[in-house]
């Protein structure tokens, strides 16, 4: 499980705000915004998230999984990936 400071590094690193972060006890984040991580050249999604209020979008990567999205968003944009299915995308988008 990463630390505190670990998580904070990484969402200020992906251009989030960490003051709109909740760390859940299994080390999960819950984000209180659009989680907008697209086009930055990633691989994997670096963060386990749980709930993110707004939309999530990951689109423009590299992503061969999409392990690491939330269970919960609003919307969700997966598209241009190198994706070779949709297993761990989100239970529930209130779209």
């Amino acid at each position: 499980m990463k630390s505190k400071d670990e998580i904070k590094k990484i969402i200020t690193d992906l251009g989030l705000d960490f003051n709109l972060v909740t760390i859940n006890d299994d080390g999960s984040i819950d984000y209180n915004g659009d989680v907008d991580i697209s086009n930055k050249e990633l691989d994997k999604i670096p963060l386990q998230f749980n709930i993110v209020k707004g939309n999530f979008d990951c689109s423009w990567n590299a992503l061969k999984s999409l392990k690491g999205a939330p269970k919960q968003c609003n919307d969700f944009n997966c598209s241009y990936n190198k994706l070779i299915n949709l297993e761990y995308a989100p239970e529930k988008c209130n779209t």
